[in-house]
């Protein structure tokens, strides 16, 4: 019998699918589609906490996630290349978030120095200094925030951690789960379309936005929703981009294997509507304008989307519900999925196998709905 079914092999699935695997727990992962076929496969994959400090300095639980979640990727993808052979696209690259207005300059320079007395690793760049780094960029920007980046490739990230799974003993398959099955309030396993049932005595749901449907299973309100984001991937010509420019919500990333991304739209009221649309195109376009006006010329090599998983209160949504024992849930991540996918995947896994918690993760429980 299974110990462990997880349904969802986005990024948050694989890696709980990893960690437990790892972890010697008899674990199957469930898939309708295909392997980070959501989000998890379009994401610009930046692994950091400053470009997303207005959400992160606020929060102090999400800020210790984040930072754990990095600590484990700092070493995570060369494992992941040592047990699989696959390269992730881990690199390290500058990036910057530049002021074009008074008020940004103003408040960018608040931020420095705040960040500097804690250590952080940032630098300020007057004009002169910032053109001279970054040739892309706008000659009308006032100066900006300089640090270093991680990221990786999102969708091989999500593949690299199921295969290690796998050679680490655990299942993946393909099917549709349609429900949960509970008796006198503990879960024991699941129902596919096709009326099979597969027992488990713990279940995980990963299933993106879509974890919202398992409120009608468990008797118990998950108040998730998507935001779809659209991105766009731009030929840029010699000069290419140093890494990453991120400014308003908005970015332009080079990654490491050449492609250079523009993104991303942030929709509320897409509902599932997993679209691209023109309107979301040129808003993205008007931001290049702004971040780096040389290359709004730039041909468009692929429109990309995907539906992030977003709670009604902006934290993820991590731990066991009350209302049907056994079951956790593991979502809500909204725009920092990637980053957030191994440290939330590692506590997941300990509340499975009953590894005591940090007192931080309490704030992220699934109960905190009802």
């Amino acid at each position: 019998m299974t110990d462990v079914i997880i349904v969802g092999a986005g990024v948050m699935g694989c890696a709980a699918f990893y960690f437990l695997s790892k972890e010697g727990v008899r674990v199957e992962l469930i898939e309708q589609t295909a392997i980070a076929h959501g989000a998890s496969g379009v994401s610009a994959a930046m692994l950091e906490i400053f470009g997303y400090r207005h959400r992160f300095n606020q929060i102090d639980s999400l800020r210790q996630l984040a930072e754990k979640s990095i600590n484990i990727h700092l070493y995570l993808h060369a494992k992941l290349k040592e047990e699989t052979g696959i390269d992730v696209e881990y690199c390290e690259v500058p990036c910057i978030i530049p002021a074009f207005y008074s008020h940004e300059e103003t408040q960018l320079k608040n931020a420095y120095e705040r960040f500097n007395k804690e250590g952080f690793p940032i630098e300020w760049h007057g004009p002169d200094r910032l053109r001279g780094f970054e040739r892309r960029i706008n000659d009308d920007v006032l100066g900006g925030i300089v640090y270093q980046q991680a990221q990786l490739n999102a969708k091989i990230f999500s593949e690299a951690l199921l295969r290690a799974g796998e050679k680490a003993g655990g299942k993946y398959s393909k099917g549709k789960v349609i429900g949960l099955q509970i008796k006198k309030n503990q879960v024991y396993g699941v129902k596919t379309e096709t009326g099979k049932t597969i027992k488990a005595n713990k279940v995980i749901i990963t299933m993106g936005p879509w974890s919202t449907n398992v409120s009608d299973w468990i008797k118990q309100d998950l108040p998730i929703y998507p935001v779809r984001g659209q991105i766009l991937e731009i030929e840029v010509k010699d000069p290419q981009l140093k890494g990453s420019i991120y400014w308003n919500d908005k970015y332009l990333v080079k990654k490491a294997n050449g492609t250079t991304l523009a993104g991303a739209t942030e929709e509320h009221d897409s509902g599932f509507q997993n679209t691209i649309t023109n309107l979301g195109k040129n808003e993205i376009i008007n931001a290049v304008k702004t971040i780096a006006p040389s290359l709004k010329q730039s041909k468009i090599l692929k429109h990309r989307v995907g539906l992030r998983p977003c709670s009604v209160d902006g934290l993820p949504v991590i731990g066991e519900t009350s209302r049907a024992k056994g079951t956790y849930v593991l979502s809500g991540h909204f725009r920092s999925g990637i980053l957030l996918s191994t440290g939330s995947a590692e506590i997941i896994k300990n509340m499975v196998i009953g590894k005591k918690q940090e007192e931080f993760t309490e704030k992220f429980s699934p109960d905190r709905f009802l």
